[in-house]
């Protein structure tokens, strides 16, 4: 490509760079990611012929667009950063559109930077650092670049600019090389920096998202929706253990939400009426609820992963406090509120899209035997609320429950034989056809569903007996990130189970879903990329993200008992035999690449015995003869009155000498080729024909 379309094309990819860092958030509205990207694959094709036309409706657009931007951040329908953000976005499109000048460039510049910078107020995840990366190459290219093209058309004459700037020779594939490695230093540069350089987080600059999409955790279920979720391999929780059972996955129940409305369709949860806030106690943990002593505790640290939920607190088993890190508050060293709603939901707020960090202890459900012989004294507002059945429902399932009651007196057999009752139906996750009752067509006719089916069965059936039931969503399971010491807790691992109330002991977690079925069924290289991406995050965050001022300290500290623990080694305080080892190990290293070196050279001989050619560059000494060549050229013609910028090659002197019909423009030519024969061209200029041109561009040896 010309010098020109490739200037034209690194400024397109560094812009593109940046909209990529701020697109990668996932904060960026959906409606403006899709058409602005089409939109800058429009100005690459067409950024030559629209510049410079209808600048009066760019400039109107670009100032409704942006007036509109701070109005809706205003009224609050959208996020200040993220109006901020689409308007420089605008602005760098503008520029795409209408190039003409290096200084259009610089503006594009100047833009790209923003985006840049707005990328890492939205999201500085590890896609962000992808983006920061191509971005500082991208951008060496097209600085650079512009830099050579504002010298050209500065030093050169239109025409002289014009065929340069058009020239295929200019730009090569080795420069652009050499430009990325230098921003690649430039990038381990700054690396140095940001680990030795003293990090001091502002947290009041920190920015908070407003409430994300939830998967799963809205306030009604429908039973007649489908999806294929079980297939979905993204990472929703990460879980780590205090203390850590075995290196295997886990058979644990994550609640989320319950819902105790049911209408024959749909469930719904009436639990925000009961809404409790928790009292601090130390160092931010919050009571939940009093565990027996002697309760078998475990500490469960979470990662709640943005888009899963935006206020509900994921735990397993029954929770006795809450430890309340920065994660859930909006700004670090603020306590977030904390409370519990009258279906026995975790919630936090203000509610966040950001990625929650919490602690859980709890303990483990108590052995089924203890439930047994309760009676069914129940509280008068848990019969009131989780009796409920729709009420007009299919006779079979009437008399189904009214069989499991006969056959079961007491509640907690009247549950189990429930659970056995489903276990003939087949899990599926088939998309179940339109009807009326979608329970009925469930337990009588396909009998085969998937887990909120097999939930609402349970429920319903033990409602209609008279026994306390109440649909829970959550995730089930997790799998062991092995070597890294916690647990992944899938997005295909969602799922849905019932609570039942037993007296005397509350809610009681049961699941009649076969245990086969109940985790995510999703595999193969999309699991194994979705696990990858997780853990290379999780670093990302953890030694870039979070890296501050103590990490600086225990890494300084780790470097100097390292060094510490080599002098010794090298002093024969200790480790003899390890330091020998570890010489032995360089020896063999050092023989290793002599050997390369020298299977190197026998090749470079091999090739050069049958008359291979090998490349080779001009030497040092023809170079610095070329130089003079082009300096005495550039002195004669300046002393014959042409003038020669910085720019001006060796052909166009050797030209301007012709068209001024100067004496020495024959020697003026013959000295332009063999410097650009020498300079370029790997030819050889020896000092004596160094001297004989420039005697011949000496004006005495040509005048009349």
């Amino acid at each position: 490509m010309t010098f020109l379309r490739v200037h034209r094309l690194a400024g397109f990819l560094a812009a593109s760079a940046a909209f990529a860092s701020m697109a990668v958030s996932g904060e960026l509205p959906t409606a403006f990611v899709l058409p602005y990207a089409g939109a800058l694959l429009l100005a690459l094709v067409l950024g030559d012929r629209t510049a410079g036309k209808l600048e009066g409706a760019w400039t109107v657009g670009l100032v409704a667009a942006a007036l509109f931007l701070v109005g809706e951040a205003v009224i609050g329908n959208l996020d200040f950063v993220v109006a901020m953000a689409l308007i420089v976005a605008l602005l760098a499109l503008n520029r795409l559109f209408n190039r003409r000048t290096v200084r259009d460039d610089a503006l594009l510049h100047l833009t790209s930077l923003l985006m840049l910078a707005a990328g890492a107020a939205l999201s500085a995840e590890l896609a962000y650092g992808a983006c920061f990366a191509l971005f500082a190459v991208f951008a060496t290219w097209s600085l650079t670049l512009s830099h050579l093209r504002e010298a050209i058309e500065d030093g050169s004459a239109e025409e002289g600019a014009a065929a340069l700037l058009g020239s295929r020779q200019l730009v090569t594939p080795g420069l652009l090389g050499a430009l990325g490695a230098l921003s690649a230093a430039a990038l381990v540069g700054a690396a140095m920096v940001f680990v030795f350089f003293p990090r001091v987080t502002l947290g009041a600059l920190q920015r908070h998202g407003g409430p994300g999409a939830r998967v799963g955790f809205g306030d009604t279920v429908d039973l007649s929706a489908h999806g294929r979720i079980k297939d979905d391999p993204r990472v929703a929780l990460r879980v780590r253990l205090n203390p850590a059972p075995p290196d295997a996955p886990l058979t644990l129940h994550w609640r989320g939400r319950a819902f105790d409305g049911y209408d024959g369709r749909t469930w719904s949860r009436s639990g925000t009426s009961g809404r409790k806030s928790f009292h601090r106690q130390v160092d931010g943990m919050f009571a939940v609820d009093q565990l027996p002593r002697g309760a078998a505790k475990v500490t469960q640290d979470i990662d709640l992963l943005p888009g899963v939920t935006d206020d509900v607190l994921l735990f397993a088993g029954r929770a006795e406090s809450v430890r309340s890190p920065m994660g859930l508050a909006p700004y670090p060293g603020e306590i977030a509120q904390l409370y519990r709603d009258g279906g026995d939901d975790l919630l936090f707020g203000p509610p966040t899209s950001a990625e929650v960090h919490y602690s859980v202890v709890a303990a483990p459900e108590d052995s089924g035997a203890v439930y047994r012989g309760r009676g069914s004294d129940y509280p008068i507002d848990v019969a009131a609320r989780d009796l409920q059945t729709p009420p007009a429902i299919d006779l079979r399932v009437r008399a189904l429950a009214d069989r499991l009651a006969r056959e079961n007196p007491d509640p907690y057999d009247r549950a189990l034989a429930t659970i056995t009752e489903l276990a003939s139906r087949a899990y599926s996750l088939d998309p179940q056809p339109e009807t009326k009752d979608p329970l009925a067509r469930f337990l009588f006719e396909s009998r085969a569903g998937h887990c909120e089916l097999f939930s609402t069965a349970m429920a319903v059936l033990l409602r209609l007996s008279g026994v306390p039931t109440r649909n829970v969503t959550g995730f089930y399971g997790g799998i062991p990130i092995h070597g890294a010491g916690y647990w992944v807790v899938r997005e295909g691992d969602a799922h849905s189970w019932v609570e039942v109330y037993f007296p005397g002991a509350g809610w009681v977690l049961m699941d009649p879903t076969p245990e086969s079925a109940r985790s995510a069924q999703a595999g193969g290289l999309a699991e194994r990329w979705a696990l990858f991406s997780d853990a290379m995050t999780l670093k990302w965050r953890r030694y870039v993200v979070e890296y501050d001022l103590r990490s600086q300290v225990e890494a300084a500290m780790k470097v100097g008992a390292a060094l510490h623990g080599l002098s010794e080694r090298l002093g024969g305080k200790r480790g003899k035999g390890q330091l020998k080892d570890a010489l032995l190990r360089l020896v063999a290293v050092l023989v290793g690449l002599a050997a390369l070196g020298g299977a190197a050279f026998a090749v470079r001989r091999s090739l050069r015995r049958r008359g291979a050619p090998l490349p080779r560059g001009p030497s040092t000494a023809a170079v610095r003869r070329a130089r003079k060549l082009d300096h005495a050229l550039r002195k004669a013609l300046a002393r014959s009155g042409v003038a020669s910028g910085p720019a001006t090659t060796a052909t166009e002197l050797a030209e301007a000498a012709r068209q001024h019909r100067l004496a020495i423009a024959p020697a003026a030519q013959r000295a332009a080729e063999r410097y650009l024969e020498a300079r370029f061209g790997g030819g050889e200029l020896s000092s004596a024909e160094l001297a004989e041109h420039v005697e011949a561009l000496e004006p005495l040896r040509h005048r009349p």
